[in-house]
């Protein structure tokens, strides 16, 4: 089925009404059972990305906007890094093969869409905007954050927050919201998509929203062009290790 965005714009407004956790711009942890999974796991998931990472230079990395052209307008340097795993329940399949740990940890919570690193680089900032879905809400798993927190920080609505290693921040990207990292270190986070907490009538109508958008350019760009990028940089290196 094919949704306009008036049909998207109505039903954002119901699901917020309706949502079994609240309407809020930044959430209480406790309303989610396995975000303490998700903590529990951060030393292994950073121990993952370290290995990862490590095996290639900060150029070889794609930036969020080479990823997605969409995502222009918020930014168009090399600042603000990704390595996609989950794509709206695409899967990045050369990628995730890397990470056995993290990907298990995603298996493992099946409410996620949307899962990638997000990595901000010294004197990165993300100005204000909104989300494109209320559908899900954010989650951001700190695996690195620079000793000068308080310059590091992101803001949803009115409420200011900082990163802390290790701990999960859950918002509503839908409302403004902006990142800064004021700092001289690089601040890294598992980005996570997740399913909004709703009854089961609109749970379901949810669902069919998000294989729609699984099924439109807005996924299926970043997902080729993601592919691309692992062929021609990942491929190889799995290729000598075998």
């Amino acid at each position: 089925m094919n949704y306009s965005s008036a049909d998207i714009l109505n039903f954002e407004k119901e699901i917020k009404e309706k949502c079994l956790v609240g309407d809020h711009p930044v959430f209480d942890n406790k309303d989610f059972e396995w975000v303490k999974l998700l903590e529990d796991s951060s030393i292994q998931i950073l121990g993952e990305y370290n290995d990862f990472i490590n095996t290639f230079s900060n150029d070889e990395l794609l930036s969020m906007h080479e990823l997605s052209a969409a995502q222009r307008p918020l930014s168009s340097d090399a600042k603000w890094k990704v390595i996609p795993l989950l794509l709206f329940n695409e899967v990045n399949t050369a990628t995730t093969l890397m990470m056995p740990r993290t990907t298990s940890m995603i298996n493992s919570i099946p409410v996620i869409t949307t899962c990638f690193f997000s990595i901000l680089h010294p004197g990165k900032h993300i100005p204000p905007h909104r989300g494109p879905y209320a559908g899900v809400l954010r989650c951001h798993l700190a695996l690195k954050v620079p000793k000068d927190s308080s310059n590091c920080w992101i803001r949803v609505a009115n409420e200011k927050c900082q990163w802390e290693s290790g701990k999960v921040l859950i918002f509503d990207d839908t409302y403004e919201h902006e990142a800064f990292n004021n700092t001289n270190e690089i601040r890294v986070v598992l980005f996570i998509d997740f399913l909004r907490p709703l009854p089961k009538d609109l749970a379901e109508k949810n669902r069919d929203i998000i294989d729609f958008f699984q099924h439109s350019e807005f996924v299926k760009d970043p997902k080729s062009k993601y592919e691309k990028w692992e062929k021609k940089y990942l491929s190889p290196r799995q290729e000598k290790a075998n």
